[in-house]
């Protein structure tokens, strides 16, 4: 039973989550801009730069390295301005495209996806998280770990993200950490 509540909270978060998706994909560049002001189209600013991994590891993970991870995977752009409305919409493509490569079963497209998403909008904890579930299909626990507290760092109110990590942690009997 807990099981069933869990897979329908994550259906309703899933289902408002395509919802916020889709009306800024379908909405006009004009409502958008008054709905959202910090949404505006301001020309993108982009430096690579090294996730710092002690800032975001968790203790148990600090002496792991960044192995199996793409590059693309372990560096941010770092935006000084807010993602334009076209990186956002582009950004939001790539999602959809990795929650079908999620639903599908492919995870490692799905896990590609998600990275090409967030290297458009660094901004949107919810690429981090999705990527992280793909990653604990694949047991790839210790990366899995890695992208939950990248998203918590962008938003810690991501009670499906503790979940994740823990559920991760409890692989790699990091028990307490």
């Amino acid at each position: 039973q807990k099981m069933q509540k869990w897979v329908t909270e994550l259906n309703a978060w899933e289902d408002q989550i395509k919802k916020k998706d889709s009306d800024i994909l379908n909405c006009h560049p004009d409502e958008l801009r008054r709905k959202a002001p910090h949404l505006t189209p301001v020309p993108s600013i982009r430096q690579s730069t090294t996730i710092n991994f002690k800032e975001i590891s968790s203790s148990s993970t600090r002496q792991q390295t960044n192995k199996g991870l793409e590059p693309s995977q372990t560096n941010l752009n770092n935006q000084k301005a807010p993602p334009t409305l076209d990186t956002k919409k582009e950004s939001l493509t790539f999602k959809e495209q990795g929650n079908q490569f999620f639903k599908n079963g492919d995870y490692q497209k799905a896990i590609e996806s998600y990275s090409k998403s967030f290297e458009l909008d660094p901004t949107n904890p919810v690429l981090p998280a999705n990527r992280a579930m793909a990653r604990l299909r694949l047991n790839q626990y210790e990366e899995a770990i890695v992208d939950c507290n990248l998203s918590l760092k962008l938003d810690k109110t991501q009670t499906k993200v503790y979940w994740r990590r823990g559920t991760a942690k409890r692989h790699l009997e990091q028990f307490g950490e």
